[in-house]
């Protein structure tokens, strides 16, 4: 709790506003303090819904730190904006990509399945893909995220 976070020297600060949640709050204090870089730990919790909302709030995030990332127990999710964006990998490594406005067109290179011509007309259209290249690109007039699990061990 707030003792152990004292004891340890970390920062707790109180933000009494209610419009957005604490990940929210956070997000926007750390661009006050100067973060040009932020990955999100402990977001995904122990609520689904939390998560879902927590997870979706980084393409809203990545507009003001393009390089935010939100990472969980089983990978990382990445937001790409307009007009797109590049990502080294090996080949056969899992990547989903989530497209959260139905008006999104988008077109890939390096993935097994292309991206180019599909209707995101719900949000596991571009899920359960596979890199087949040393690196995979991802052209979008839409914000979209890209979700990249965790190597195994």
């Amino acid at each position: 709790g707030r003792q152990e976070l004292a004891r340890l020297g970390v920062p707790v600060v109180r933000d009494r506003e209610q419009d957005t949640n604490d990940l929210c709050k956070a997000f926007r204090r750390a661009l006050e303090s100067g973060a040009e870089k932020i990955a999100v730990l402990g977001a995904t919790g122990r609520r689904d819904d939390h998560a879902l909302g927590n997870i979706f709030h980084l393409a809203e995030f990545a507009e003001s730190c393009p390089g935010a990332e939100l990472v969980t127990d089983g990978g990382t999710f990445a937001a790409v904006l307009p007009p797109g964006a590049s990502f080294r990998c090996s080949p056969g490594e899992a990547v989903s990509v989530f497209a959260p406005r139905p008006d999104t067109q988008m077109e890939s290179d390096g993935l097994e399945w292309p991206l180019a011509g599909v209707v995101f007309d719900t949000l596991w259209r571009g899920t359960l893909n596979r890199t087949v290249a040393q690196e995979f690109s991802l052209r979008t007039n839409r914000t979209v995220l890209v979700f990249r699990p965790h190597p195994k061990r």
